[in-house]
């Protein structure tokens, strides 16, 4: 996908780097929330392991899934406004495209999956 981004948007070779380096700190950060899914077992478990729901727990999790959000938007919309300013006129055009048509969609030149002679 990197790859593929980095060929459509004809990024120059300081471009690649910065748009690497903020998809690489996306990733990083939605990796960091693996974690996340069995702690919210654990929590929802916990919530309705007695004979009344305990709301307490539940509001706990709603808590942390909300700060993890908060987290995670201000890291997509600081990356997004570093590559934003990086990218010229035409090249912000072909992401609209891309981000429009998504992955392999409309947006694209073909490629995308189920796409070819071998499909």
């Amino acid at each position: 996908m990197e790859h593929r981004l980095l060929q459509e948007l004809d990024c120059t070779p300081a471009q690649e780097r910065l748009v690497r380096e903020e998809l690489r700190g996306l990733v990083d950060q939605l990796r960091s929330m693996r974690g996340e899914r069995d702690a919210t077992r654990d929590d929802l478990a916990r919530a309705i392991a007695g004979p009344e729901l305990d709301r307490a727990a539940l509001m706990a999790m709603f808590t942390r899934h909300d700060q993890r959000l908060v987290e995670l938007r201000a890291g997509l919309s600081a990356a997004l406004e570093r590559v934003h300013a990086a990218l010229d006129d035409r090249q912000r055009a072909r992401l609209i495209e891309l981000v429009r048509g998504g992955p392999g969609g409309r947006g694209g030149r073909g490629g995308g999956a189920g796409e070819g002679p071998y499909r």
